[in-house]
């Protein structure tokens, strides 16, 4: 093997297994302290960590065709966005989704933050259970389009699901898993 062969093939090798997690892009040692808490120390640990379950977030459809109570996934851009402040004091979002066939509308319980992510126009996918009473998608998976869809984590694919611990959510441990894969 050529030592140019040998150093393109070491940088497409991710981190040793033996490696702090706190090493790996997106965690640090302050929240290293969270995966401790599950016992995941190391990369080989975090690999480890198996899912609990999947949701198969891998059928898409158009909005015209969501069928209230299943799984589905939809991809459109964002028409509308906005954070509600609710009677009881808690901040809410909501977004409106178009594809071209209909409006879904998206609400997020106490996460007002997702206004910076959800910009209108911007592309988004979107997996969740259309409630049949309201016609929308309550805190559904959702993942901002940049690039193709396959290499996304968190919506329209078969989604692990995780133990967890408070402090660490399921973006940031499919994140962290995929930087040690």
């Amino acid at each position: 093997m050529s030592a140019s062969t040998l150093s393109s093939t070491a940088r497409v090798r991710g981190p040793d297994p033996g490696a702090r997690v706190q090493f790996l892009p997106g965690v640090g040692p302050k929240r290293a302290l969270v995966y401790e808490r599950l016992g995941l120390v190391t990369v080989e640990d975090l690999l480890r960590h198996y899912p609990r379950a999947y949701l198969d977030a891998s059928r898409f459809v158009k909005i015209r065709d969501l069928v209230p109570g299943l799984l589905l996934t939809v991809t459109g851009k964002v028409a509308s966005a906005a954070a509600l402040r609710t009677r009881a004091g808690r901040t809410d979002f909501v977004a409106a989704i178009s594809d071209g066939t209909g409006i879904l509308s998206c609400y997020f319980f106490g996460q007002p933050f997702l206004v910076r992510t959800f910009k209108p126009g911007a592309q988004v996918v979107v997996s969740g259970v259309l409630d049949p009473l309201e016609r929308r998608m309550s805190n559904p998976l959702f993942e901002v389009l940049e690039g193709e869809i396959a290499a996304h984590l968190h919506a329209g694919r078969l989604v692990p699901v995780h133990a967890l611990t408070k402090g660490l959510s399921a973006r940031a441990l499919r994140q962290a898993a995929r930087h040690a894969i």
